[in-house]
């Protein structure tokens, strides 16, 4: 017999999405009966909880195929207690660091709603490349998008 898989509850990968609304000029957190709508901004909010310090990892965040990142290039970025390399790639972000420190630590980027239809945001999941040990995944959410 198999062992169960332990879960960890000292790392933690959480995702929200975002979206601007022109009529009240603010962000509204993306619900399950959210309809979005072609030409929306969409903000990805990818919220990292750690009791250690992480080092060299990897995070991949699928996004929806209705999903475009104009205007975003792959490259160095710098938030306020982390430095990070962001890959542009056709169905996913990727993000490398190689320190994450303890505590919570948020990454942010913005796309547009390119496509209408029924969609399936895929699960971000962060590994540490030398402690396979340490991961997390985030949920997976249906995005509706109308015209």
């Amino acid at each position: 017999s198999t062992a169960p898989i332990p879960v960890r509850q000292d790392l933690k990968l959480n995702r929200q999405l975002y979206y601007y609304d022109d009529s009240v000029k603010n962000w509204r957190l993306v619900e399950a009966q959210t309809v979005l709508r072609v030409g929306q901004r969409v903000r990805v909010e990818l919220e990292i909880v750690t009791s250690k310090m992480l080092q060299y990892v990897t995070i991949q965040d699928r996004r929806a195929a209705s999903f475009d990142v104009p205007g975003l290039t792959s490259g160095y970025q710098w938030e306020s207690n982390l430095s990070y390399y962001q890959s542009v790639r056709d169905a996913s972000m990727q993000f490398f660091a190689s320190r994450i420190p303890a505590g919570r630590t948020m990454i942010r980027y913005e796309m547009i709603v390119s496509k209408e239809g029924e969609f399936s945001h895929g699960h971000a999941s962060l590994s540490c490349m030398y402690n396979p040990d340490r991961k997390a995944y985030s949920s997976s959410s249906r995005i509706t998008v109308q015209q």
